[in-house]
């Protein structure tokens, strides 16, 4: 719970500019900083903005998620895909698992891209994660691209599910 003595508060007026219509804020500081803490609004009913200090990108306490492929160990990257696209590929392979993905990655070919081919994904779902080999991470990327790890798996699905029905 703040405590008042701690804040001072100013007005802030504007004025109309454009499509925006005048406004006046009243704008609550921090006594020990000077740095704004608060902003209330009074025009459509009353409305408290907090706000708050984003660290710096070297602050130790600092930390960020990162879901595209997590180098784990030398050699090994985890990538997250969702139960739908892990779903079908159990369903080709036989398993998730690292070992067997990575050695159905290495039929790929090292030198160019593989066609494109739509999303499997119909609805937000639960993620897995998988851990293969660097080197077959590489090849993933360089094969299918995508615009994520799990468009990426989808499209390697598909492709197994096409090269293996015909």
């Amino acid at each position: 719970m703040p405590i008042p003595e701690d804040y001072f508060a100013e007005w802030n007026e504007r004025p109309a500019r454009g499509a925006r219509k005048a406004a006046k804020n009243l704008w609550v500081y921090e006594r020990a900083t000077g740095q704004k803490r608060f902003s209330v609004t009074t025009e459509a009913g009353a409305k408290i903005q907090a706000y708050f200090n984003v660290p710096t990108p070297t602050d130790k306490y600092l930390y960020f998620f990162r879901v595209q492929g997590e180098e784990v160990s030398a050699g090994k990257v985890r990538i997250w895909v969702t139960q739908t696209t892990a779903l079908c590929l159990k369903t080709v392979l036989g398993s998730i698992d690292g070992e067997v993905i990575t050695a159905e990655v290495s039929k790929l070919p090292s030198n160019r891209r593989v066609r494109e081919t739509i999303s499997t994904e119909t609805k937000p779902a639960i993620a897995e994660p998988i851990i293969i080999s660097s080197s077959a991470y590489s090849r993933l990327r360089l094969c299918f691209g995508g615009v994520s790890d799990e468009h990426m798996m989808q499209q390697f699905a598909q492709h197994l599910f096409t090269t293996r029905s015909s």
